[in-house]
């Protein structure tokens, strides 16, 4: 019961974690140019080849989880999914 005047107070810090995450940078529809210049290369890229198109995996070290992109042939490729958490890690 002491604890919530405290967290009231802001004296204690929360449990929600930071927004230092993919989903606070990184949008939905962002093209692979413009994550590259708001997070720089990624540090694995895996990529599958499907019809017409292919989808690529963007991983970074300093966040857990991946970025994804759908890359339709002729088109520049964009982000279509960011993915939090990463159960490898």
């Amino acid at each position: 019961m002491r604890l919530i005047p405290l967290l009231l107070a802001g004296l204690l810090p929360s449990q929600e974690p930071a927004k230092s995450s993919l989903a606070a940078k990184v949008q939905v529809g962002m093209t692979a140019g413009q994550v590259k210049q708001l997070l720089g290369r990624p540090d694995q890229v895996s990529r599958q080849i499907v019809f017409r198109r292919h989808v690529e995996q963007w991983r970074y070290e300093q966040f857990p989880g991946w970025l994804e992109f759908q890359c339709p042939r002729g088109e520049e490729a964009r982000v279509s999914h960011v993915h939090e958490n990463d159960k490898r890690r």
